[in-house]
């Protein structure tokens, strides 16, 4: 037996949620002592050096890999402090308030001693809003790019994540703007735009629409952006990865009869990445959002494999994937919302949803031909009640850590927002246009009590709590909610 197999043997035994946590140890501890990338190197060599000798090794190497692919990707970070000619690409808006806009942006390419030359770093881009840029465009600027401060929360979060610094536009260091031909993203967007309004909705309700489902927050008044800012729903108006993660659970309960045919896991599994990557660029493919992505095709690539009772295990090994690929991610929020969110739905949501079929509860027999009236209300129940189910369970899980990385806890915000959310993702992927009328009905009122409640709450603390806990408290909650599960589960077994 080689080395190489022994340690793969060795890997395979080990439950893929201990590897996650082990990854993760590995980067937090390496970026806390700000390991070099040598010692990293050199670590790992002797770790998985010994892992083929022993055993016990094999969790050290693992501890290893986290430790030397945080140190690789800061050391690929060449930040940009002085005054220099910079190509910029505008990616999303991130706000839009009267005295200024924001954009996440990319520096392509800076010009120094050799010329144009290519680069890669993440920066948040400031201008007044009279300059009337937009997304999408591409800038030739002399600019500085201001570094975060890393002793600050918010800077020190924002490096980890990967962006460097921020950057200020004005009318005199712009020397060349260019808007390209709409991208197949921008096409795409344009055409969910049209499916939105083919829903007459309310004007009150259609941007809000548009923006928790594809991210276009072009249309959305800056006063109502600011009543969700203090009601704690801000999140909801940009598309994160928790949106891919609801689209991942969504399109796969849709494409679930596929199952029953031959080759249908693997048409399944295609049509879902499928529409997940369309969705991607529909919604302007911000780099959170492409990441979340990614882990779910490796999720969704998985499943095809294994069976279904391995979904956890499946979910645990894209994470690690993707931590190994770019330790940054452990810091991203909407990264660990999606992987937390996902978990629970599969956990807690879909033996929930079981239990409330409607069939189950009326105690249904399975007749082969019952009436058209029982399928459509148990279709339109089922429908119903597993995205009420996906939304609560999204919620709870995510709780314990906004308020830790945020300082607020919102109770209503994700089980509101994930109905108008997911029924509008819904209406546009799908050829549904007999149903519009429901569909609009179920988006207008669902939309318009968020927007309710978005009011209330930005007046009232009843639903949205200023809650700061510590790392250790967090974790704690998290260890509680898998006790929980591991309970629940032996019950269910024992039952």
């Amino acid at each position: 037996m080689t080395p190489l197999t022994n340690i793969q043997q060795r890997l395979r035994s080990m439950p893929m949620l201990t590897v996650v946590v082990l990854v993760a140890v590995g980067i937090i501890v390496a970026d806390g002592l700000q390991m070099g990338v040598w010692t990293a190197v050199a670590l790992f060599v002797v770790a998985t050096a010994a892992a083929v000798v022993r055993r016990e090794a094999v969790a050290i190497m693992v501890i290893m890999a986290g430790a030397l692919t945080i140190s690789l990707r800061r050391e690929a970070e060449q930040p940009i402090a002085e005054s220099q000619l910079l190509k910029v690409e505008l990616l999303t808006l991130a706000h839009d308030l009267p005295s200024r806009v924001d954009f996440n942006a990319k520096i392509t390419a800076s010009f120094g001693e050799k010329g144009w030359q290519r680069r890669a770093a993440e920066v948040r881009v400031s201008a007044h809003p009279a300059l009337g840029l937009q997304v999408g465009e591409r800038i030739v600027t002399r600019a500085r790019v201001r570094p975060y401060d890393e002793e600050t929360s918010y800077g020190g979060y924002m490096l980890r994540v990967g962006r460097v610094g921020t950057i200020w536009l004005d009318s005199t260091k712009i020397l060349r703007r260019e808007r390209c031909a709409p991208s197949f993203g921008e096409r795409l967007r344009a055409k969910a735009m049209q499916r939105i309004e083919a829903l007459r909705l309310s004007p009150e309700t259609r941007p809000v629409v548009a923006a928790i489902s594809i991210g276009e927050r072009s249309t959305l008044k800056s006063d109502l952006r600011q009543t969700y800012v203090r009601a704690g729903g801000a999140h909801l108006l940009a598309v994160s990865g928790l949106h891919v993660g609801f689209l991942f659970v969504v399109v796969n309960l849709l494409l679930l009869p596929l199952i029953a045919l031959r080759h249908g896991q693997i048409m399944r599994s295609a049509a879902a990445i499928v529409t997940i990557w369309l969705y991607v660029a529909m919604a302007g493919a911000a780099p959170s959002v492409v990441r979340a992505a990614i882990m779910f095709t490796l999720t969704q690539l998985m499943l095809t494999v294994a069976s279904q009772n391995k979904s956890l295990n499946t979910l645990c090994l894209a994470a690690s994937l993707m931590l190994v690929w770019d330790g940054r991610m452990i810091y991203d929020a909407g990264f660990l919302m999606s992987v937390l969110s996902v978990a629970a739905i599969i956990a807690w949501g879909v033996p929930l949803s079981r239990t409330l079929r409607l069939s189950r509860l009326l105690r249904w027999g399975r007749e082969q031909n019952y009436s058209r009236w029982r399928k459509w209300a148990e279709l339109i129940w089922n429908g119903a009640a597993a995205t009420i189910v996906v939304s609560f369970v999204a919620s709870a899980v995510t709780m314990p850590l906004a308020a830790h990385l945020f300082g607020e806890v919102s109770l209503w915000s994700v089980v509101v927002g994930g109905v108008a959310m997911c029924v509008t993702m819904l209406w546009i992927l799908l050829p549904i246009t007999p149903l519009a009328g429901v569909v609009s009905w179920v988006v207008e009122h669902s939309t318009s009590a968020m927007n309710a409640i978005a009011e209330w709450c930005s007046h009232s603390s009843v639903m949205s709590y200023q809650i700061s806990i510590s790392l250790a408290s967090c974790l704690m909650i998290y260890l509680a909610y898998a006790l929980l599960t591991l309970a629940l589960w032996s019950y269910s077994k024992e039952g």
